[in-house]
């Protein structure tokens, strides 16, 4: 039995290339043999909450980030 670990993805199109940027996929992608990869980020599911908040749209303080510890509210805006 393996420990399953609950983690947050998030989505980016930061290498996304521009020919096919939003384009989605075709049949014809299908028959290719290319891999197609999802960027993003993986955080713990113990920083859902701050994710949420810093979606919501408005400006939040780094110290108002809903985490426990200072050093995962600094982790997780530096990964971002």
């Amino acid at each position: 039995d393996e420990a399953t670990e609950l983690v947050v993805f998030v989505l980016h199109s930061l290498k996304n290339k521009r020919e096919t940027h939003m384009m989605g996929t075709s049949d014809e992608d299908e028959d290719e043999e290319e891999e197609v990869v999802s960027q993003g980020l993986r955080f713990p599911s113990s920083h859902l909450a701050a994710l949420k908040q810093l979606l919501s749209g408005d400006r939040v303080p780094a110290a108002q980030l809903r985490l426990l510890q200072d050093e995962d509210k600094v982790g997780l805006l530096l990964g971002l």
